[in-house]
């Protein structure tokens, strides 16, 4: 009984881990987007550094998740009853992630757009 506890616990750590990765990105992600706005074409090291923590952040957090839920998927197979707050976490993992995709889509996010039309 100790021990599934304890797994229990541990899983709940990591999937609060995944969650503060994912809001960290979402931080980061939109803190590059006011620097960008803010500063001119030649003074963006600093907003590019954000996106990359950004999306360093986001695919880690997606990648911790995923192996959260493995995880919790063989748990509940081999019969352990699974805490409340490990599905809680996950979920709110998987609705941040999903938030900073839409918000922040990977390709598509109009860059490359000139401003004025012909």
């Amino acid at each position: 009984m100790a021990a599934t506890r304890a797994d229990a616990s541990s899983s709940a750590v990591v999937a609060g881990v995944a969650l503060a990765m994912a809001a960290g990105a979402a931080v980061a992600l939109a803190a590059a987007d006011v620097i960008w706005l803010g500063t001119s074409d030649a003074d963006g090291a600093g907003a590019m550094l954000l996106y990359v923590i950004g999306w360093t952040l986001l695919v880690w957090a997606a990648l911790v998740g995923v192996a959260v839920v493995v995880h919790l998927v063989r748990s509940a197979a081999a019969g352990r009853r699974l805490a409340p707050i490990e599905i809680v976490l996950l979920i709110a993992t998987a609705a941040v992630v999903s938030g900073v995709l839409i918000v922040h889509p990977l390709v598509g996010s109009g860059q490359g757009f000139g401003g004025s039309i012909g």
